[in-house]
């Protein structure tokens, strides 16, 4: 829902949760942890982590191919993401070394942020933020693998620039929504901060020859600001 916080001032329900910079603490090291568990590479989304390791004093570590006992540990970590390349089926769950973590067995999630980068994996990640995760990320819908990976990497670039959730979900859904991302739980989290101004995401209509350039506010789902430039 929208309302006003005042005159002339938008506020929408994630702005009334204070500001959201204050979630992603500047003085302790961030902790990802990548698992790979399933057919796509978790390469570009290790790279996009790992491009900030020294500036925000990033810890990434990976786990691959663990076992249902191994993720379960990995999920109840006190670590700020785990970030899932995995494989998902709705009726059995995420698929491990030796068999599946199904959504009903999750429990204790220690993480702040849980990544399910895989398919329709919606029911499995309400079940992480039932479970003690704050936000999680998912797919209402099949996801190729090239397209997972892709997703992943630009996924994991916003949040580690400091992009709240829900608006980096967002990105994705403006963007590609093929796989249909969604962010459940508390989209205004932001697990890393960033100084620096957000870019602008731009659109050009080869028709019309318009460029339409859209300043997204990292940290406040919902709104944006919209420029029209028409070119001469």
């Amino acid at each position: 829902g929208v309302g006003w916080d005042a005159p002339g001032r938008p506020m929408g329900a994630f702005d009334a949760r204070g500001d959201p910079a204050n979630d992603a603490d500047g003085d302790e090291a961030l902790q990802v942890v990548v698992v790979h568990c399933g057919w796509q590479s978790p390469h570009g989304t290790l790279e996009r982590w790992r491009a900030r390791e020294d500036e925000l004093a990033l810890d990434v570590e990976t786990v691959s191919r663990p076992t249902v006992d191994e993720l379960q540990a990995t999920l109840r970590r006190n670590v700020d993401v785990v970030h899932l390349a995995a494989h998902h089926e709705y009726d059995n769950g995420v698929k491990c070394s030796d068999g599946y973590l199904k959504a009903h067995e999750l429990s204790g999630v220690g993480a702040t942020a849980v990544v399910a980068n895989c398919c329709d994996s919606e029911r499995w990640a309400r079940k992480a933020v039932d479970n003690g995760a704050d936000v999680a990320v998912a797919t209402t819908g099949p996801i190729p693998v090239a397209e997972a990976e892709r997703d992943g990497a630009d996924l994991a670039g916003l949040l580690s620039l400091g992009w709240c959730v829900e608006r980096a979900v967002g990105v994705l859904r403006e963007i590609y929504d093929g796989a249909g991302w969604v962010a459940v739980g508390d989209g205004g989290v932001r697990v890393t901060k960033s100084e620096s101004p957000t870019p602008p995401a731009v659109a050009v209509d080869t028709e019309t020859e318009e460029i339409v350039a859209s300043w997204y506010s990292s940290g406040a789902p919902g709104y944006r600001y919209i420029d029209l430039i028409t070119s001469d």
